[in-house]
């Protein structure tokens, strides 16, 4: 990995990266109290993981970066609209929103 400065003019670049370190504490640090150095380095490298390969970020609109990075956003966009536009249809609306 390798250190960028934000562009000039960007602030929103350095919110990206201070609510990643709000949801990295919150979701794991202030859980959690580590025994050592070590094993804080590998909860917190765990926790990183399931943030960009588990969890849904709401910012790119309710998927998971892997997939966004992996160039799947837009499969799983039509085949929400395809699963919601079918209960919309109907008069339904959907209890709870599964993983696609």
């Amino acid at each position: 990995m390798s250190h960028r400065r934000i562009p000039f003019g960007h602030p929103q670049s350095i919110g990206r990266i201070e609510r990643f370190h709000r949801t990295l504490r919150e979701e794991e640090i202030s859980l959690h109290r580590y025994s050592n150095p070590e094993e804080a380095r590998q909860r917190i490298r765990t926790a990183i993981q399931r943030y960009s390969t588990e969890r849904y970020h709401q910012g790119i609109g309710d998927i998971k970066p892997i997939d966004r990075h992996k160039g799947r956003e837009h499969e799983i966009i039509a085949r929400r609209e395809k699963l919601f536009g079918s209960i919309k249809r109907n008069g339904r609306k959907p209890k709870v929103l599964t993983s696609v």
